[in-house]
């Protein structure tokens, strides 16, 4: 009994303290000044999700067999990546085909043929968005 006894005390000083928090932001006119005179602290408002910078540097490295390379690229360093679209092509202009949706910066693209030139690029998502595409890079398979 004592337990919950100080469960329902402790939830209602959280909503005095919330009612106490509410009225004096309604009547600080705006005024941070004002605001952390009151005891309390100031809160910032949610930023809005970034656009994430394109994939850097992509490269193509050889793969774990033949008719595979890896292509490796870096992330822009924002934080915001989520994940990756990987494209390859046996031409620059396309067609592209879609490796898929990626979590790192370093994927194994199979099923190549040796002595052919492909290309590959990426791009990121984050919740705001896509990047553009990285540069890309040519690489023949071994």
């Amino acid at each position: 009994m004592e337990v919950a006894a100080r469960r329902a005390a402790q939830v209602e000083v959280l909503a005095l303290a919330r009612q106490l928090g509410n009225y004096v932001e309604s009547n600080c006119g705006g005024s941070v000044e004002v605001l952390l005179s009151s005891g309390f602290d100031a809160q910032r408002a949610a930023s809005a999700p970034q656009m994430p910078g394109r994939p850097l540097n992509p490269s193509f490295l050889d793969g774990n067999a033949s008719g595979s390379m890896f292509l490796r690229f870096s992330g822009d360093g924002s934080g915001n990546t989520r994940n990756y679209s990987v494209q390859y092509a046996e031409n620059i202009s396309g067609p592209w085909i879609d490796r898929g949706i990626v979590s790192n910066t370093k994927v194994e693209i199979s099923g190549l043929t040796p002595g052919k030139v492909y290309f590959g690029r990426a791009r990121a998502h984050s919740a705001a968005g896509s990047s553009d595409w990285s540069g890309v890079a040519a690489r023949m398979a071994s």
